[in-house]
């Protein structure tokens, strides 16, 4: 990319702070002393040569543009040497990657090595949109309706996506002896065998004459329903009825 190596409108100074008048410019290839051509043209198609004469008031007699690096030396009218400058580059390519042509829309960037444009993405207008949520269709942003909680609740039950929880209570009989039971039913029956069925008591001590709450447990567990058991092995006779609640978990149908 061509660029002007040095400033036409500089006044060039010699050694003592004077101006330069009659001094040349010389132009080298970077890092030697192998002359090297600047140009009167953007095109560098007008072949100025390796040297540039300076005028009166010490600026030069040509322009001098070029490409790629150079070594540049200011000589005074005598032919001494007043000061060089080595490695002379395009200040464009010094600073960083040339910008890529623009693109509507979008903002620059980089991938690590290379300017690009990249999209904007913005938030489509909410108008309308009550209640819905942002989404995308993997190219764009749109908005989209709530998805489904995945919870369905009911009446002692409550579905969470294919797993349904059930609840409820019951009593078992007062039965004079000192076991005693009562089968239960669940709302809904389960899609499989229940994964698990507890019970708990849900009342005082006084189920015996004597006092004393029984063991708990619960047997006979199918999709519809089990059976809620209290035993006092032979502790005491069960002269109350015994109030408990179950829990019940399972496959959903």
């Amino acid at each position: 990319m061509a660029y002007r190596v040095t400033d036409p409108l500089v006044a060039n100074l010699d050694q003592l702070g004077r101006v330069a008048a009659g001094g040349r410019l010389e132009f080298y290839l970077a890092g030697t002393t192998d002359p090297k051509s600047v140009y009167a043209d953007k095109d560098l198609t007008i072949d100025n040569g390796s040297t540039v004469q300076l005028d009166s008031a010490g600026r030069q007699t040509a322009d001098s543009w070029g490409s790629g690096s150079y070594r540049v030396r200011l000589y005074d009218v005598n032919g001494a040497l007043v000061k060089e400058v080595d490695d002379v580059d395009d200040p464009a390519a010094s600073t960083g990657a040339a910008i890529p042509a623009l693109i509507a829309s979008a903002f620059l960037t980089n991938d690590g090595a290379n300017l690009i444009w990249q999209l904007i993405n913005q938030v489509p207008d909410p108008t309308g949109s009550n209640g819905k949520v942002l989404g995308t269709d993997g190219s764009v942003f749109i908005w989209q309706d709530l998805p489904a909680s995945g919870v369905t609740p009911g009446t002692g039950r409550i579905q969470l996506g294919n797993v349904l929880l059930q609840y409820g209570t019951d009593s078992m009989p007062a039965s004079g002896t000192y076991v005693t039971n009562k089968a239960f039913n669940f709302p809904t029956a389960f899609g499989g065998a229940p994964y698990h069925v507890a019970m708990s008591y849900n009342g005082g001590s006084g189920v015996a004459a004597a006092g004393g709450i029984p063991a708990f447990s619960v047997t006979n567990r199918t999709t519809t329903g089990a059976t809620a058991c209290a035993d006092f092995n032979e502790w005491g006779n069960i002269t109350n009825p015994i109030p408990f609640t179950w829990f019940a978990i399972g496959p959903a149908p």
